[in-house]
C-alpha cells in the first residue's frame, strides 16, 4: 500500500539506458556465480568472498528472512554501510 509506480517516461528511459533489465538480484547473482564462481566478488579489508560464496550467503540470508515470515514480493528495506 502506498506504492506509486515510476512515471512511464522514467521506466522507458531506464530500460533504454540498460539500467532496468527485468532481472532479479537473485537471478543475476546465480548467473554471475555460474560464470565467475571462484573469482572475487566482494572484498572488505582482509575478507574476500567469491561469487559462489556470495551466492551461498545470499541464499542463507533469504532462507532466514523467509523463516521470519517475509514472503515473495514483500517489501523490505536493507540498510548497508558505505
Amino acid at each position: 500500500t502506498g506504492f506509486t509506480p515510476w512515471p512511464e517516461e522514467w521506466v522507458d528511459k531506464y530500460r533504454k539506458d540498460g539500467c532496468w533489465k527485468g532481472e532479479t538480484f537473485g537471478g543475476m547473482l546465480k548467473e554471475r556465480a555460474a560464470l565467475y564462481g571462484n573469482q572475487t566478488a566482494v572484498t572488505c579489508k582482509d575478507v574476500h568472498w567469491t561469487y559462489k560464496e556470495l551466492d551461498e550467503r545470499v541464499d542463507r540470508l533469504a532462507a532466514g528472512l523467509h523463516k521470519l515470515g517475509i514472503q515473495k514480493e514483500d517489501r523490505v528495506v536493507v540498510q548497508l554501510p558505505n
